[in-house]
């Protein structure tokens, strides 16, 4: 199994739902064991805030959501590579 490619979008506003990367995995099977980098990163960046749509919509909650909706995103993937989904 090896990365046939993966494209990264460069310096782009993001809204609502979007696209940041796409790749392709050569040769992978459902029985296939992965080991994936723990280390990857990406970076982002907030160009402007856009207005509040709800009362608590703050920087904070915002942030927190973020990292919520990643972890979770982290946590499909491990589940997905160690056969439990």
């Amino acid at each position: 199994m090896q990365l046939g490619y993966l494209t990264v979008r460069k310096g782009f506003v993001l809204e609502n739902d979007g696209e940041i990367a796409t790749f392709r995995i050569l040769g992978y099977r459902t029985d296939t064991q992965a080991q994936v980098n723990p280390n990857l990163t990406f970076q982002i960046a907030i160009m402007e805030a856009p207005p509040q749509c709800a009362e608590n919509d703050t920087f904070n909650e915002r942030t927190r959501s973020m990292l919520v909706v990643t972890d979770m995103i982290v946590n499909w993937f491990e589940a997905y590579f160690e056969g439990k989904l």
